[in-house]
């Protein structure tokens, strides 16, 4: 399938797991990915030429601005944000304190508010 064909899409946490999962399937459906990780995430050769992995500590909403502007000066425009960035946690929720539920969603909810902070017309795709 192409129907993301000419469509390019951010992914973060793309690194492993859900986050790795989309990237691949967005790739083979087309599209252009530019995947975000605490670490530069890779994915196999065959995809190289449409994808960029991009080490980004997306609970940093001045390293996720940078991050989209060095993006969009090398793919272009944004046609979606995929926001998968997360950290896994082991033990029961009933030893789950503040800080630890903090820590947890920070990544996820910065990435977006970051991705929220640039101009619109400078990062997303003009219909």
């Amino acid at each position: 399938m192409v129907r993301f064909s000419g469509m390019t899409y951010i992914v973060t946490g793309a690194g492993s797991g859900i986050g790795k999962a989309t990237v691949h399937r967005l790739l083979a459906e087309g599209a252009t990915v530019s995947g975000w990780d605490i670490a530069a995430p890779d994915v196999d050769k065959a995809a190289s030429s449409q994808f960029v992995g991009m080490a980004v500590d997306v609970s940093d909403a001045a390293r996720v601005g940078n991050a989209f502007a060095g993006m969009i000066e090398r793919l272009g425009a944004v046609d979606g944000l995929v926001n998968c960035a997360g950290i896994r946690g082991v033990g029961s929720i009933l030893d789950t304190t503040h800080e630890l539920w903090r820590r947890h969603c920070q990544p996820l909810l910065a990435s977006w508010c970051g991705g929220r902070s640039k101009p619109p017309r400078l990062c997303l795709r003009q219909a």
